[in-house]
Parts: C-alpha cells; sequence; structure tokens
C-alpha cells in the first residue's frame, strides 16, 4: 500500500500538485482508510459440479458425446458464473475438447467428449478446483456391435472322414449399418460328432474377417459347423466324401495275364488295390469286376476294399478261344 507521506515534493507549484494527485490515487487502490478486501473468486466459490441432461446408454468407439456441467455454490447451491470447469477424460478414454470451459450466467460449461476406441466403461471427471464429478457411457464392444455373421468362404467343402478340408473356413462380422466389425471373437464350434476347428476362435480383421481349419469327423454323409460372435451366428456345411467318391485310381495287384482252359475259373483270384488322390489304399470302396461279354464271369461281380485297398475276385474265363 502507498501512502502519500511516501511522496516528496521538489518545490512548490504544479509539480506539487501532481504529486498530491498521484497520492490521491494510490490511496483509492486501497479503499480509503481501511484494508483492501481480496478479489471474488468464482472457482473457490464452486460447491458442487453436476452433469446437466442425459447421456447416450451406449455409444460406438470413437463417437462423439456432449457433455453439459453445471457449477454451483454458495449455501443454496446457486449457479456459479465464471468458474472455469476442466475436462479430464481418463487415461485411453478419449478425448475433450474444449479440455477446459468457463461457466455462463446459469453456470454451465460444455465440451465435445471423443470417447475412445476400447469397449466397456469409460469415463471423463469435469473439475473446479478441488470440486469434481465424474461422468461415464458405455463403449460397446466389437462382440456387441455384431448384427451379423455370413460366410464368406469355405462353405460346401469335401474331405475324407476325420480329414482337413482343402480350404479353411473364413467368415466375416458385421454390424447394424453392414459394415465390418473389427476385433470381434467368433467361435467355431463343429456339431457333435463333426470334427474339430483350429483356432476353435479367432478374432476379425479390418475387414471383418476370421478364419479357422475344419477338420471333419469320421462320420459319413453332412456335418456341420456354427460360427458365432455372442447370440449371432451361422451355420457351415461339409460333406464327408464316401469311399467311392474318395477313389482316383484302381491298380491291379495281383493276378493279370493268367490262363486257363475255356470256362475254367483261373488259379489264382484277381487283386486290385483302389487309391486316392494322395495314393493312399481306400477302404470300404466297392469294386465291380466286370468280364466283357462272353469272356466268362466273375465271382463276386463286386467286392468292398479292405484296410490295404485290396478286393478280389474269381475269374472264370468265357468258352471262346
Amino acid at each position: 500500500m502507498t501512502r502519500a507521506g511516501s511522496f516528496s515534493l521538489a518545490s512548490p507549484g504544479r509539480g506539487g500538485l501532481l504529486a498530491v494527485a498521484v497520492a490521491a490515487v494510490a490511496w483509492g487502490g486501497c479503499g480509503g482508510d481501511g484494508p483492501s478486501q481480496p478479489e471474488w473468486n468464482p472457482n473457490e466459490a464452486v460447491r458442487a459440479v453436476e452433469l446437466v441432461g442425459n447421456l447416450p446408454e451406449t455409444v460406438l468407439p470413437g463417437d462423439v458425446v456432449e457433455v453439459v456441467v453445471r457449477a454451483l455454490g454458495g449455501t443454496g447451491l446457486d449457479p456459479v458464473e465464471g468458474a472455469t470447469v476442466r475436462f479430464a477424460p481418463a487415461p485411453g478414454h478419449g478425448t475433450a475438447s474444449p479440455a477446459s470451459a468457463s461457466t455462463d450466467g446459469q453456470g454451465l460449461a460444455r465440451t465435445r467428449w471423443t470417447v475412445g476406441t476400447t469397449g466397456g466403461t469409460q469415463t471423463m471427471t469435469a473439475s473446479v478446483a478441488a470440486v469434481s464429478a465424474s461422468v461415464a457411457v458405455r463403449v460397446l464392444t466389437p462382440e456387441e456391435r455384431v448384427r451379423r455373421v455370413e460366410v464368406h468362404s469355405g462353405d460346401g467343402q469335401s474331405a475324407a472322414p476325420g480329414a482337413r478340408l482343402p480350404q479353411p473356413v473364413v467368415v466375416r462380422a458385421r454390424d447394424a449399418a453392414g459394415a465390418p466389425v473389427e476385433g470381434a471373437a467368433v467361435r467355431f464350434a463343429p456339431a457333435a460328432g463333426h470334427g474339430s476347428a483350429d483356432p476353435a476362435s479367432a478374432e476379425t480383421d479390418s475387414q471383418g474377417l476370421a478364419r479357422t481349419e475344419w477338420t471333419l469327423g469320421i462320420g459319413e454323409g453332412a456335418q456341420t459347423m456354427t460360427a458365432s460372435v455372442a447370440s449371432v451366428s451361422t451355420d457351415v456345411g461339409a460333406r464327408v466324401l464316401t469311399p467311392d467318391e474318395r477313389v482316383r485310381a484302381v491298380q491291379v495287384r495281383s493276378g493279370d495275364g493268367q490262363s486257363a482252359a475255356p470256362g475254367a475259373q483261373l488259379p489264382e483270384p484277381v487283386v486290385v488295390r483302389a487309391l486316392d488322390a494322395d495314393g493312399a489304399p481306400v477302404e470300404g470302396a466297392t469294386v465291380r469286376f466286370a468280364p466283357v461279354p462272353g469272356h466268362g464271369w466273375a465271382d463276386p461281380a463286386s467286392a468292398e476294399t479292405d484296410s490295404e485297398g485290396l478286393a478280389r475276385t474269381e475269374w472264370t474265363l468265357g468258352t471262346g478261344e
């Protein structure tokens, strides 16, 4: 505080009048004869911060949510104007723009909260000095966003019993708008007795795709596998090849080039082997033996291959030479 006595007058006249005037201003700034009053600070007046209005129950990753809060103070918790509200999302829970705002005549301040991409509950703190309020929204997880699972490729394949399908099974997860959903966990579950999937679950990529390798069960006929995300699912079908369908070559094992009298049975049976595409023996395939007309008959006319892929018959020659 400056007092008038602290000013020295060098000479009378105009300079003295100026010194007195300055001294008077200094006294006025100090509030006259009494002590100075502290300047009112709206931040210190705030006793509570409250959320105004309702936030959406759920939002999508990266959505923008408008957040409005009110600062209240005094004995009646009246709106406080001019208080600085700071908006601070928790780490990983997005950003607020602006990060701080002054309250208006109704004690209101607002920001736009861009939520983070992690599913689950996300929070932001709105604070004035040491007084704060927590604001929360729930971001839908990738699984919650999925509304449709569809087969992309690999449906309708076939393989031998217990064999892996030639191509992987690929499915796509989509949201309500039909857009691919990334990061959703897809579970692959063959029906009982219909083999196994490896992996049994997989996360969708940026195109919403997840894939697995399906090894069929040992039973014959149609087999199914369900691909699901939460309660949304689709079925994938495959078929176990019959032994006959698996055969790609039949080779003479023994009995070729024999001779016998007209109408006589050959000394040794005719033995053939059935092989699949990989050259492995096929068990259970039905081999039919059919001599050319006039060249006798085979007994049996058909036989099933054994575990080595072998089938045999006795050939009785025709009577012609």
